[in-house]
């Protein structure tokens, strides 16, 4: 329990009173000073008692996303048999809150709801929440920590981005140089063939049916769905550059989701390269919410990206932070291995606004540079990025 500046000043004005009314003898002055003091000692044996059978919850979504706002309900159940005055609750659940709960009464549920913004992507636990009053007078105030079990999974912030061209014209070099053309149900022309039994009347080739006398039918291409593939790097042990590469990656998974086009999402593990594909978009927000940093190079990470989960994937997107000193070399031929597997290599570097320049030596590498700094729109920095030909930011 902590005495607060009230009771002091209760104190002193007892005093002060106690001695005026010695010097005058005037015995009214002895009766205020007599109220004084008795408010100050009531105050602070009653606010002893005042949190006294008081409970609190705190009922959390399950899901939410960074820096949205959420409501979360603090509820506060008197299972005393007496009334409490003056209660305030407060914990450190997305982002945390302080409500004014009033007056419960015995058996009473009161419940306040707070809007939060969840600063932190992530998986966010609270075990505590606080009580406290200062009732009856004020004088002192009664602190008790509560257990409560709140859990919440923050996932990333997401930007509009629209259709990305990068997403949209890019085919899997696994398509096109590793196998023939299959046929298919596609608009790319192949060949022309005598006429088989379910074939579509539609392809009747009737030029060279007359020219043949028989039934010739073309044959188109299959239809093949652009691939892409997001790495993330978790080397950098700063969560707010975490969370930055994660808001890229997901608002890329949107995106390509709503085109149709295959996504993998990939990230390093200590076991080796974490990877998630062919789900539904929500699936991968929420692989990316539980990405934490694990301080394991980029070098090596990308060292394994090359040697499996690229196959058959026609543009890689690799979101990484940069930051002024953060050594280039290594990463530069790192992504130069990258782009003699992958049709087309994306990077987007994550960087300070005052940082514009740190990125620039990964621009000679042969991949599309997409810089976005700090406090510049997502959608401006990859649009932007796709005027300019490819490998120049």
């Amino acid at each position: 329990m902590r005495v607060r500046k009230r009771a002091v000043g209760l104190l002193l004005g007892a005093g002060v009173l106690f001695l005026i009314g010695t010097n005058v003898q005037a015995g009214w002055l002895f009766v205020l000073a007599a109220l004084l003091l008795g408010a100050l000692a009531s105050g602070i044996v009653l606010a002893a008692r005042s949190l006294a059978g008081l409970e609190v919850e705190v009922h959390a979504p399950a899901e939410t996303r960074q820096g949205d706002e959420t409501p979360v309900d603090l509820v506060v159940h008197n299972r005393g048999r007496a009334a409490r005055w003056g209660v305030v609750a407060s914990d450190e659940h997305l982002g945390g809150a302080t409500a004014w709960v009033g007056t419960v009464r015995p058996g009473e549920r009161v419940t306040v709801t707070t809007m939060r913004g969840a600063p932190r992507r992530g998986e966010a636990h609270t075990g505590g929440a606080q009580l406290r009053s200062a009732a009856p007078f004020g004088v002192a105030e009664r602190r008790r920590h509560r257990p409560v079990d709140a859990a919440t999974l923050v996932l990333p912030r997401t930007e509009p981005l629209g259709p990305l061209a990068f997403i949209e014209t890019t085919t899997s070099r696994e398509t096109a140089t590793r196998t023939e053309p299959r046929r298919g149900q596609g608009r790319e022309y192949l060949s022309v063939r005598e006429y088989r039994a379910g074939d579509p009347m539609r392809h009747v080739h009737w030029g060279l049916t007359a020219r043949h006398g028989e039934l010739m039918v073309r044959e188109f291409e299959q239809e093949r769905t652009p691939r892409l593939a997001i790495w993330v790097d978790t080397e950098s042990d700063d969560v707010d550059r975490l969370d930055r590469c994660c808001t890229v990656a997901a608002s890329i998974v949107d995106s390509a989701t709503a085109t149709g086009a295959g996504v993998r999402v990939a990230a390093a593990d200590p076991d080796g390269p974490a990877l998630v594909s062919r789900t539904h978009h929500l699936e991968y927000h929420r692989w990316l919410a539980r990405l934490v940093p694990t301080g394991i190079r980029a070098t090596t990470a990308l060292g394994w990206l090359a040697e499996g989960p690229l196959q058959g994937v026609g543009t890689l997107v690799v979101c990484l932070p940069v930051w002024e000193g953060r050594p280039l070399d290594g990463l530069r031929d790192a992504v130069e291995d990258l782009v003699t597997v992958v049709p087309r290599v994306v990077l987007v570097p994550v960087t300070d606004p005052e940082d514009r320049t740190v990125w620039t030596p990964l621009r000679t590498i042969g991949a599309q540079v997409l810089p976005w700094a700090a406090g510049e729109d997502l959608a401006t920095a990859l649009g932007t990025g796709e005027r300019s030909p490819a490998g120049v930011g």
